[in-house]
């Protein structure tokens, strides 16, 4: 179930993410034939862009708030610590290198781990 769920937020996000990037597509193409290509002078507002933009970035928070539940944020945690502890990288300020070793990306553990209060 929760994988499904999981599925269709994707399929969501992905399809609200594809309405954003052809509306700034149809923009950056009515700006190209209003300035002849030059910078400046087109100014189009687009409320349905700044709408969906802002609906887009609620859905992704909150699929991310989903992702990192109490158990899934002590799971990565555990296995970020172990990674710094491990040796393997001289400081934490390598943590590029961990983020790519373990798959975890330390700022979006340092969020869940705030908001869990841990």
């Amino acid at each position: 179930m929760r994988k499904e769920r999981k599925m269709e937020t994707a399929t969501t996000l992905n399809a609200m993410k594809a309405e954003i990037d052809e509306m700034l597509a149809a923009d950056a193409r009515m700006n190209d034939l209003q300035n002849e290509g030059e910078d400046g002078g087109y100014m189009h507002e687009n409320p349905r862009l700044a709408a969906l933009q802002h609906e887009y970035y609620v859905a992704l928070q909150a699929a991310k708030i989903a992702e990192w539940d109490l158990e899934t944020t002590n799971a990565r945690r555990a296995t970020w610590n172990a990674a710094v502890r491990s040796g393997k990288y001289k400081s934490v300020r390598e943590y590029r290198k961990i983020e790519a070793d373990t798959g975890i990306c330390m700022s979006d553990l340092q969020e869940a781990i705030k908001r869990h209060g841990l």
